[in-house]
């Protein structure tokens, strides 16, 4: 999976990564666990462009490590 890093300050990051789906559960995760002001995903076109998750907090890498770990916990819950 490859994440390009488009836009970074403070409190706000948008990345460009080339897996739909992490970016679509990434952005369902950010908003169940409420760490963000905003978290978006946008694709222009599904062919021709790669998605791009859009997140706005305090701390964005923070929200987005915490979202990931979920992300894992919840695949080995299902799994055993």
């Amino acid at each position: 999976m490859e994440i390009k890093v488009l836009e970074k300050s403070e409190n706000k990051v948008r990345l460009e990564i080339d897996d739909r789906t992490f970016v679509n559960m990434l952005n369902d995760k950010m908003w169940e666990l409420g760490k963000s002001e905003y978290s978006a995903r946008k694709q222009e076109h599904p062919y021709t462009t790669k998605p791009e998750f859009i997140i706005k907090a305090k701390d964005p890498k923070a929200a987005m490590i915490d979202a990931t770990e979920e992300i894992i916990k919840d695949f080995f819950f299902w799994m055993w």
